[in-house]
């Protein structure tokens, strides 16, 4: 007869075997790792039907499963991509960083540095806010251009490095404008200097110079205001008040009778000429196109001023005395 041990242990030899089976009847099976080609495909394809949570999943499993595969460096990308995508532009920026760190001369690099630039411009502030990602945008946007200046996308990084400077010399303006009507000229001063020296091929020079005047109109530097006003080229305002871009050619204006006199102006400007004639008092014509000027703008001086001209020099400079501001 087998004593208690025995029995113990045979009876242990025969069960153990039994419940090892039974429990692996109760674990899943193990799920098979797909090949990158096929975890590619099904990552693009929900991706075009941006469904981006499932594709970054299919994304990660070849980048985590994969390093080595061919496929690791675009799957990198497109994680990137679906946030981009979102608009989760702090995480695009993670993994085009991360996609650039481990592959500068990758095929697709140029594509990468691109959607970088563009996930920051994508977030940039109107001019009355901080410009900081702008220069972030800016400065990714020059880092494309220089180093892959045959990429298939520098030609629009050059247009949105354009875009970007004009951005920031907005801001200086605005910030110009905001010291001179809080009366402080001098720091009005050296940020439209500032916009001069270094934006001055941006759209916004015109407005730079008309409110640089200003500053001089305020500050009794009269001689200097009106030659900044002599280098205007760009027509500054439309009917509406609002900036406007071109080159019109001044055909006729007449001054209203309490505008300082064109002849007295000239007599003490010469190098500015301008073309009197009997048309209506309220209107300027510009190349047979009759528009009405903008609401008279008060400066600090008490002198409103409205420029407009052409490139051959032909300016024209009204200067508006205090007793036309509407208040």
């Amino acid at each position: 007869m087998l004593g208690y041990p025995a029995l113990l242990v045979r009876v242990l030899a025969l069960g153990l075997p039994l419940l090892v089976a039974g429990c692996a009847a109760l674990t899943p099976a193990p799920t098979p790792i797909l090949p990158p080609d096929e975890l590619y495909k099904t990552g693009e394809t929900e991706l075009n039907n941006r469904r981006y949570e499932e594709a970054r999943q299919n994304f990660r499993k070849i980048v985590e499963r994969h390093p080595n595969s061919s496929y690791a460096p675009k799957a990198r990308f497109y994680i990137g991509e679906a946030f981009y995508r979102e608009a989760e532009f702090d995480k695009a920026v993670k993994e085009f960083e991360g996609f650039l760190a481990f592959f500068p001369r990758h095929e697709i690099a140029d594509l990468v540095q691109y959607r970088l630039a563009m996930s920051y411009y994508d977030q940039m502030k109107p001019v009355e806010q901080d410009q900081a990602l702008t220069q972030r945008a800016l400065d990714q946007f020059k880092k494309l251009v220089k180093e892959y200046p045959q990429s298939r996308y520098a030609t629009d990084g050059l247009a949105k490095i354009d875009k970007c400077r004009e951005r920031i010399a907005q801001k200086e303006v605005w910030v110009a404008n905001y010291y001179f009507t809080q009366g402080n000229p001098s720091s009005a001063r050296q940020r439209l200097e500032l916009v001069l020296k270094d934006y001055s091929r941006t759209a916004v020079i015109p407005e730079t110079l008309y409110l640089l005047a200003e500053v001089n109109f305020y500050e009794g530097k009269n001689a200097e205001a009106i030659e900044l006003l002599h280098k205007v080229d760009t027509l500054v305002v439309d009917k509406t008040g609002t900036l406007t871009e071109g080159k019109p050619k001044l055909v006729t204006v007449e001054p209203a009778p309490d505008w300082v006199s064109v002849t007295e102006l000239l007599a003490s400007t010469p190098a500015v000429n301008a073309e009197v004639c009997t048309q209506p008092a309220e209107q300027v014509r510009f190349d047979n196109r009759s528009t009405v000027p903008a609401k008279p703008r008060k400066s600090r001086s008490g002198r409103l001023t409205h420029c407009t001209g052409s490139r051959n020099g032909f300016v024209c400079i009204r200067v508006w005395s205090t007793s036309t501001v509407s208040r």
